[in-house]
């Protein structure tokens, strides 16, 4: 959400998932990730999703580094 000064906001994740939909609906593969939260198993209905392992290496907090679950969203 902060990666950026302008941040990654609600309506950005809504319209990054309205694009993962359009690619498969044209057959397009394309992988997209995210956290492991509700909202976004909601926007990404219908695609291919899985749990997976990630590392974090940097985090401000010493106690937030270590391995997180992230989502892999697929098309195909």
């Amino acid at each position: 959400t902060s990666y950026t000064d302008a941040g990654f906001d609600s309506k950005d994740h809504s319209r990054l998932a309205d694009l993962a939909h359009k690619l498969k609906k044209k057959g397009i593969h394309a992988v997209f990730s995210n956290a492991d939260v509700p909202h976004i198993w909601k926007l990404y209905d219908g695609l291919i999703i899985e749990k997976v392992s990630a590392p974090r290496r940097i985090n401000s907090n010493g106690q937030g580094r270590g391995k997180v679950i992230e989502l892999l969203m697929r098309t195909h």
